[in-house]
Order: C-alpha cells, then structure tokens, then sequence
C-alpha cells in the first residue's frame, strides 16, 4: 500500500470522525467544491491551512502528518439490508502509540454514534411492528 498524501489522509480522518465534507468546509468558512479540492489533492495545502483544518477536526498536524491506515485497529462494514458488503459504510479507528487518549476518544466517539444509530434502528423497527 502506498503511502497517503495529504489530501487524503485528512479524508479518512474526516470519515473516521464522521464528519461529512459539507460541515468541515462550514467550519473552515469554505465552500464544500473547495474542501473537496483539498482532498482531492487539486489544492495545495500550506502549514496554515493545514492547522486550520487539523483544529476544526479537533486534531494536530502531525496527527494528519504520521497518519497511517495500516494502524486500524477496528474496521467494521454494514449496509441497509444489514448484510456485509466491502464497498458500504466503513468504520476505523486509528491507534498511534503516543496517542492513545486519542485512540479511547474515537472508540467512545463511535460508541455513541453506534448507540444512536441503534436506538433509531430500533424506532423504525418498532414502526414496522405496527404496520
């Protein structure tokens, strides 16, 4: 596997977190084409920007530097159906040796994220039941 540029280390971050393109180009006060030429590689990206974007994700820039796919821990997939399927929604936890208060905030961050996913699961579920 090749390394990552820039661009696209600050994608998989993106997605780790949850975030969605359109609120970080919010946050960066930028519009979404802009934000998706960052990770795209088509815009350059210079040490301001760069930290700009790192403290929007609530990350440093060297977490985007060092970042490296092949440290996640956990990858999970699902899709509508509730069948596995490689291309659907993937989940990641990056864990980096000198960051594991890190590594316990993404993992309770995707904690949530799952429990609200579920409890709104369980609320089409219980519509369903009913029909």
């Amino acid at each position: 596997m090749s390394e990552l540029k820039e661009g696209q280390k600050i994608r998989r971050i993106r997605e780790l977190f949850g975030f969605t393109q359109d609120e970080i180009a919010q946050k960066l006060q930028i519009t979404p084409q802009a934000y998706s030429r960052i990770e795209r590689g088509e815009t350059s990206l210079d040490l301001d920007r760069l930290k700009l974007i790192a403290e929007k994700m609530g990350i440093t820039t060297d977490d985007i530097m060092k970042f490296d796919e092949r440290k996640f821990l956990i990858s999970g997939n699902n899709n509508n159906s509730g069948e596995a399927n490689d291309s659907a929604f993937q989940f990641n936890i990056i864990v980096n040796e000198s960051s594991n208060q890190k590594a316990i905030e993404i993992l309770e961050k995707i904690i949530e994220q799952q429990q609200e996913e579920i409890k709104e699961l369980k609320q089409e579920l219980k519509a369903l039941k009913k029909q």
